[in-house]
């Protein structure tokens, strides 16, 4: 009997397949429906999920073996790593396998972003030294200075001086940019100008930029001469992406209310507005709630972006959103939809507040619980002032708040331009764009190959993020 029960008990313990919707998500052409569900799947707690991808991974379509191997990049362990290592490793001419291969170990391996020479040692086209430069952007752990390095040749370093110039400024390592006029470098100047000790554009670059490039870009950069209000009245503040938010950040003290003020009613009511406000927050500008009836998500990112550089002015910030939170949470919600709400009750000084918090914490889904374990920890001081600001950051990008939001979506999008320039991959971003030529490249593959879809795709979501200190 007691043998029985044991089976039993091994039985239902017994690893299961990934669920069927899973499974159907892995197979589809939709690459963000397969990136999202290898996340899903990389994510599962059942330790047992290694040995079926061990034997799966390198099964079925190549873009669902793609899907499989962002898995295995993301759960990290020793089996799933090494097919990670295994694809990258792969001999001969150019390969899709080992381009995605190398993308991801440079993006996800811990011990690649300290020591990257074997990853350029495997890399076959200057594509796939691409691919690793483009991973390294967003390692943690990376902090060297390739521009002197001996793992490249100096053919290559020239070749691929923008992307060096850009993991050096990410890296915060000092700028050797002087005056640049080549459109293709200046695109990844504008973009740096944003990371900390990376040099200001000049008027004479601006010019440059709005001819050749996207004019927003040339407009959100850091600029050496800031945008005065008389000029944004005469500028056409309602188009450009939003760009002109960032004219508030280099805005002359006397002037920066009434830009602000300005640019909430001019620019249009998309993500602009939660850039606007995080930067707001960030100057430690006014912020009048009494006008309002309910808050938005730009509102919270004021708070958010307020906390990363003055706790104690959040805290006393929060106080004015806590009426109108408190009301807001009264009524049936769902979580994920009001999570910042309950950041503004973690920051209270009411411990009622926080008992709130504790108890739809106790009555939550697991997905729910996720959101609100480390609100609670910031209620209950369970973080330290470094780790408080680091989840802060997390949840500035979550939200898409001021200058690190603007950063993630200009820096992926130039590297789309970057990376997939002459490929099918970039017409749903650029269609008919005269970037195409500026950034042109010969692909390894051909032009509708799905790689690149997958490329593109993975840059442009939240697993790939640019590794910086803003």
């Amino acid at each position: 009997m007691l043998v029985i029960s044991a089976a039993l008990v091994l039985t239902s313990c017994a690893f299961q397949e990934p669920a069927d919707h899973l499974l159907q998500d892995l197979a589809k052409d939709d690459a963000a429906v397969r990136l999202s569900a290898a996340d899903e799947l990389a994510a599962s707690t059942d330790l047992e999920l290694d040995r079926w991808l061990v034997k799966n991974t390198l099964k079925g379509s190549p873009q669902r073996q793609r899907a499989l191997l962002l898995s295995c990049a993301l759960r990290g362990t020793s089996d799933c790593w090494s097919l990670v290592e295994k694809q990258s490793k792969l001999s001969g001419g150019p390969k899709a396998e080992r381009a995605w291969a190398l993308l991801l170990a440079a993006t996800y391996g811990e011990a690649f972003g300290k020591n990257p020479e074997p990853l350029f040692k495997r890399a076959k086209s200057q594509f796939e030294v691409d691919c690793v430069l483009a991973g390294l952007m967003a390692n943690p752990s990376f902090n060297m200075d390739l521009r002197t390095t001996k793992f490249l040749s100096r053919r290559r370093v020239q070749k691929h001086r923008g992307a060096l110039e850009a993991l050096a400024a990410i890296s915060q390592h000092p700028a050797e940019w002087g005056f640049v006029a080549e459109p293709a470098e200046l695109a990844i100047k504008l973009v740096c100008s944003h990371l900390p000790g990376q040099p200001l554009i000049t008027t004479n670059e601006i010019v440059i930029a709005e001819k050749w490039l996207q004019s927003y870009w040339a407009i959100g950069a850091r600029r050496k001469s800031p945008v005065s209000l008389d000029i944004l009245k005469a500028s056409p503040v309602a188009v450009q992406n939003g760009s002109y938010a960032m004219c508030l950040l280099d805005s002359p003290a006397n002037q920066s209310p009434e830009i602000f003020k300005f640019l909430q009613k001019r620019l249009p009511p998309t993500i602009c507005q939660n850039w606007l406000w995080g930067i707001a927050g960030k100057k430690a500008l006014s912020i009048d709630l009494s006008s309002v009836n309910s808050l938005k998500d730009y509102h919270y990112a004021a708070l958010i972006e307020r906390f990363r550089v003055n706790p104690q002015q959040a805290r006393s910030l929060a106080q004015q959103f806590l009426p109108k939170v408190r009301e807001l949470l009264a009524t049936d919600h769902h979580v994920a939809d009001v999570w910042p709400a309950y950041i503004c009750l973690a920051l209270s000084e009411d411990a009622a507040d926080w008992k709130l918090i504790k108890e739809k914490l106790e009555r939550s889904s697991a997905e729910d619980a996720a959101i609100l374990h480390p609100i609670w920890q910031l209620a209950g001081s369970r973080f330290s002032e470094t780790a408080a600001k680091h989840q802060f950051t997390l949840w500035a990008r979550e939200l898409m708040t001021g200058q690190i939001a603007y950063m993630d979506f200009v820096s992926s999008e130039w590297l789309r331009y970057y990376l997939l320039s002459g490929t099918d991959a970039l017409l749903p971003y650029a269609p008919k764009d005269h970037l195409l030529k500026i950034f042109s490249r010969k692909p390894d593959h051909a032009l509708g190959h799905l790689l690149y879809v997958d490329i593109g795709e993975l840059i442009s979501s939240k697993l790939y993020r640019w590794k910086h200190n803003l």
